[in-house]
């Protein structure tokens, strides 16, 4: 088995990645540069996948998962947070904020599966892209789909939870790999791995971003008020 086939390889990668990226630094620039590392190797992954014939529907310009509720790490959203201040033009970016905030808002006053019954379009989409590409979590970046119908339907029936979106079964095994070498390596480095929604978490930051120098000394990114 080549190892970009073996999700235990991958989880491996993701621990080392994680452990030697943020031994080194925890700071904003140490999280987006985790995230390039890893979303390097989910690329390779892909384009491995889809070589041997795998039937990735996934494209450039297709957004429906873009409005699913996304749970992120602490790291990955103060990622997010330092490419919305420095990659994203000003103007844009205010535009982004803005949404964020009124997600998040919006969020808090719903259940989780509420959410998961609800098509909230990311503040991050825009004209049908992603803004944050390149600093997007975990959860998006192996996110996938064989069938666009399926993710078609369920974005026009968010509450039909029955719609199944078929993925390809190595995938889904190394998601739950690398989440696992992902919580492992920030658990041993004293750093919090509560997963959190990405706008809650996001916004969080954007008040206060005195929080990530609190997640750096091993408190929460979000506390448990937020």
């Amino acid at each position: 088995m080549h190892e970009l086939e073996d999700p235990t390889a991958t989880g491996r990668f993701v621990f080392d990645v994680t452990a030697s990226t943020l031994k080194s630094g925890t700071d904003v620039d140490s999280c987006r540069s985790l995230i390039s590392k890893a979303d390097a190797r989910f690329e390779t992954t892909f384009d491995h996948l889809r070589k041997l014939g795998a039937a990735i529907a996934c494209k450039s310009g297709c957004s429906f998962c873009c409005h699913l509720r996304v749970t992120v790490a602490p790291h990955e959203a103060i990622a997010l947070f330092g490419y919305l201040r420095s990659e994203i033009p000003a103007s844009l970016a205010q535009e982004i904020e803005q949404r964020i905030l009124a997600n998040a808002e919006q969020i808090a006053h719903m259940t989780q599966e509420q959410h998961w019954s609800t098509n909230l379009r990311c503040a991050f989409l825009v004209d049908g892209s992603c803004s944050a590409y390149r600093a997007r979590p975990m959860a998006c970046a192996l996110h996938h789909s064989l069938d666009v119908g399926a993710c078609k339907q369920l974005y026009e029936n968010p509450s039909n939870h029955s719609v199944g979106v078929r993925r390809l079964a190595v995938i889904e095994r190394t998601k739950a790999a690398t989440q696992a070498g992902m919580r492992q390596a920030l658990a041993g480095l004293g750093l919090s791995d509560e997963p959190m929604e990405l706008h809650t978490a996001v916004a969080a930051v954007l008040r206060e971003p005195s929080l990530i120098e609190e997640w750096r000394s091993g408190g929460p990114l979000v506390k448990p008020a937020e």
